[in-house]
């Protein structure tokens, strides 16, 4: 059961799951792997701060941290958390650029003993489209139309051709 004045506790779940406080490994199981998100693009998961004792929790300061700390961005916490509750925040993971990108969050809790600062690692993973290759493909008379194309021309039906006043000419671009 419940024992009431119980010492206040911190629990950080991702996607319903308990992170381990101080884990250094990333799961997508906890969100503490955000996954992958095009480079510029952003990915948002949302973590939820349990306080499992009957004492109200404060949480006076969290940090990101780390090599890539500022493609992480968390959402306002709340300070306090009465006993038996929680409260969630989102992080938004944002790459610069490609391939595995880290950071570490803390946050700070008035918990006893050693667990007054709760932290893990998080990483995401940055994709970069090859050079030249859109996101999507544009053709017209079944030629692609290469992204940033200036030069119209007949075999991508870009290239509309003369046309008398008044009269119209219509292309079907997929």
């Amino acid at each position: 059961g419940v024992v009431f004045g119980a010492a206040q506790n911190i629990d950080v779940l991702g996607n319903g799951n308990s992170i381990p406080d101080n884990s250094i490994f990333t799961s997508t199981t906890d969100f503490t792997n955000l996954g992958d998100s095009f480079v510029g693009s952003s990915i948002i998961r949302t973590y939820t701060i349990k306080n499992t004792g009957t004492n109200s929790l404060g949480i006076p300061s969290r940090a990101i941290t780390g090599t890539n700390s500022g493609e992480f961005v968390a959402s306002a916490i709340s300070t306090s958390i009465g006993g038996l509750s929680q409260t969630t925040f989102t992080i938004t993971f944002t790459p610069t650029g490609a391939g595995v990108r880290t950071a570490t969050i803390t946050i700070n809790n008035t918990t006893s003993g050693s667990e007054g600062a709760y932290s893990f690692n998080i990483e995401g993973n940055g994709i970069a489209t090859a050079p030249g290759v859109s996101e999507i493909d544009v053709q017209g008379n079944s030629v692609s139309i290469t992204n940033g194309d200036t030069t119209p021309s007949i075999d991508d039906s870009t290239d509309f051709g003369s046309n008398q006043i008044q009269t119209n000419t219509t292309k079907t671009f997929t």
